[in-house]
């Protein structure tokens, strides 16, 4: 058995605590598990020496809210475009992408500064690492399960202090989460002020067999902008429209990507004509601009978002006083 008292230090060793009531973790001696300072609950390191830091089964956990309306007349200003790579890149990787993330994508990450952590959010088999690393990063991958997390998380209750992470990747997570903008509110309290979020979620994807939600353009910039981030881009995913998510993903069998991009091509051609059409001929020409047709129709979004400073000015918040 492997006593905690006597691990090397990892990089957020120091970091992590209660996902319960974000008090201090201490190692219990008697066992090999974590004791929570505060509510005295215990967290377990399986066989695969991952800390178990998931909610145990039958405990809630409450949490502190706000809401602030937004006037119906204000111009929705939502940074959506077709995508495209990155006016002035943040790195120069050139290594080999994920399978599922685009070089273009890749280039709106910034590069790390030394001893800066990014958290790969939801990591499943760990697709991020190589990448993550190349660009400075010291890595750590969490997940609900799968043995390449460093800790198995639920992702409504984030066990680390604030402000530990200077980068959240969260590539197809939010849209399968029963709670996504509570989900974003714990990613932004982990994150340094300035720190990045980038991700991607469907939004005319079918039904994958675990998702809970797609997102509109409008409701990823609500879902963000609330939990206090500043959205940088929303990109409409090149080639992913919606007939071709469909076609490659709505069957019980995946038809093949050249042949789903093919059969989605006379779609394509019409949107453009149809927008072509519009914004020569309609009187609300602004409705047939290239980049929100696209955004209609889009398959899924990526998304880049940095950390606000601090909350807006002028915003009232009651906050209840139970719980996290």
């Amino acid at each position: 058995m492997i006593n905690p008292a006597l691990e090397p230090r990892t990089a957020v060793e120091a970091f992590r605590c209660c996902p319960l009531c974000l008090d201090d973790l201490e190692p219990d001696l008697q066992a090999d598990a974590l004791r929570c300072r505060g509510c005295q609950h215990s967290f377990e390191r399986n066989a695969s020496n991952q800390w178990d830091l998931r909610v145990p089964a039958g405990v809630s956990v409450r949490y502190r809210d706000e809401y602030r309306p937004r006037s119906v007349e204000a111009p929705r200003r939502v940074p959506v475009r077709l995508e495209g790579p990155c006016q002035v890149p943040r790195n120069r990787y050139a290594g080999e992408p994920p399978w599922h993330l685009t070089r273009g994508q890749i280039t709106y990450i910034p590069e790390a500064k030394p001893g800066q952590i990014a958290l790969d959010h939801g990591c499943g088999i760990g697709p991020h690492r190589p990448l993550l690393e190349d660009l400075g990063y010291i890595y750590h991958g969490i997940d609900i399960e799968g043995a390449a997390a460093q800790d198995l998380v639920d992702a409504h209750a984030l066990p680390y202090r604030e402000s530990v992470f200077h980068l959240v990747v969260s590539v197809g997570v939010l849209g399968q989460l029963e709670k996504p903008a509570l989900a974003v509110r714990e990613i932004s309290r982990v994150l340094a002020p300035g720190g990045y979020l980038v991700g991607t979620v469907p939004f005319l994807e079918p039904f994958n067999g675990m998702g809970c939600f797609n997102f509109t353009h409008f409701g990823l910039w609500a879902t963000l902008d609330g939990a206090g981030f500043d959205v940088d881009a929303i990109l409409c995913i090149r080639r992913w429209n919606a007939l071709r998510a469909q076609l490659h993903m709505g069957f019980d069998w995946r038809m093949p990507e050249g042949a789903a991009d093919r059969l989605s091509r006379p779609f394509v051609w019409m949107l453009e004509a149809y927008g072509a059409l519009g914004r020569r001929f309609a009187r609300n020409r602004a409705q047939y601009d290239r980049d929100w047709i696209n955004a209609r129709h889009s398959g899924a979004f990526y998304f880049v978002a940095t950390k606000r400073p601090e909350k807006a000015e002028g915003c009232t918040t009651l906050d209840i006083p139970v719980g996290r």
